[in-house]
C-alpha cells in the first residue's frame, strides 16, 4: 500500500523525491510535456544508476525501473493534489503565474498539504499571499540543486 503521494511540476525534483518509500505525482500541461519530464528522469536516473552500479547494467535498470514505480503522471492538477501532503512548483519565475496556481491548488488540495516555490528568485511571501490564510502558514521555499 503506497502512503500520500507528493506533487512535483520539475522532473529533477521529482526524481529527487521518488526514490522514498511515498509516491510522486508529476503533473504538468500536456502528455507532450509530461513525456519530455520523463526523458529528464531517465537521463538523471542513467547517470545515478551508473555511478551506484557500474559494473551491472541489470542493477542500474533495477534502479531506474523501481524510481518509475513510484512515479504517477497527470495532466490534471485536480487528481494529482486530492490527496497529497506535499506540493513542490517548479514553474515559470513569474509572480503572477505562480500565485494563480497556488490559488488554484489551494482551493483543490487538503488543508493539511504543504506548498513550496521552487522559485530562486521571488519572495515566498508574495506567493503565498493569494492563497488562504491557513494554507500561508503551511508555505515553504524549496531549491534543488543539480
Amino acid at each position: 500500500e503506497r502512503s500520500q503521494s507528493q506533487y512535483v511540476a520539475h522532473p529533477h525534483l521529482v526524481s529527487d523525491l521518488s526514490s522514498s518509500p511515498r509516491s510522486a505525482v508529476m503533473t504538468d500541461v500536456s502528455d507532450a510535456a509530461l513525456d519530455n519530464g520523463r526523458a529528464i528522469i531517465t537521463k538523471s536516473l542513467t547517470r545515478i544508476a551508473r555511478k551506484l552500479h557500474p559494473t551491472s547494467e541489470q542493477d542500474q535498470n533495477a534502479l531506474i525501473s523501481e524510481t518509475f514505480a513510484n512515479i504517477v503522471t497527470t495532466t490534471d492538477a485536480a487528481d494529482a493534489v486530492a490527496d497529497t501532503d506535499l506540493v513542490i512548483e517548479a514553474i515559470v519565475e513569474n509572480l503572477q503565474v505562480k500565485q494563480a496556481l497556488f490559488r488554484r491548488l489551494d482551493d483543490l488540495a487538503p488543508q493539511r498539504t504543504i506548498f513550496a516555490s521552487n522559485t530562486s528568485s521571488l519572495s515566498i511571501k508574495a506567493i503565498a499571499e493569494t492563497s488562504s490564510l491557513e494554507r500561508q502558514e503551511r508555505f515553504a521555499g524549496f531549491h534543488a540543486f543539480k
